[in-house]
């Protein structure tokens, strides 16, 4: 799989992302996910950031997600939690979320990690 480091700028991820790679986008998020935000008035670039939690309400919808992101490898850390339909500051509800696939490492079990996501590069360090 290419690394995501090829990817062009976060406006154009939904498209390098499922061109080069077997992902596909989804409109529902799940943890793992990456968030996706198009080009727009507050985001020049669009954004990318990881889903790290999805919260449902009782009736099976999406009350709220939980993303983490860093800004153009400034080293700074965030998450921000996102409602459906609400601007938080910048940022709105994600136009896309891009989900990759799980990756066989081969390890059968004995300290191998099983299926993992090959997206270590976008994961806070804590």
């Amino acid at each position: 799989m290419p690394s995501i480091s090829t990817f062009d700028s976060a406006q154009y991820w939904e498209t390098d992302a499922t061109s080069r790679t077997a992902a596909f986008l989804s409109n529902s998020p799940k943890v793992g996910d990456i968030a996706q935000w198009n080009a727009s008035e507050n985001l020049e670039l669009g954004h990318v950031a990881y889903v790290k939690s999805v919260v449902p309400t009782y009736g099976g919808g999406i009350l709220y997600i939980i993303v983490a992101d860093d800004n153009g490898g400034k080293l700074v850390t965030k998450q921000r939690k996102l409602y459906p339909g609400v601007m938080a500051g910048t940022i709105r509800w994600p136009d896309n979320f891009i989900r990759f696939p799980k990756l066989s490492t081969g390890s059968s079990g004995g300290g191998g990690f099983g299926n993992v996501v090959m997206l270590n590069a976008l994961l806070p360090s804590n």
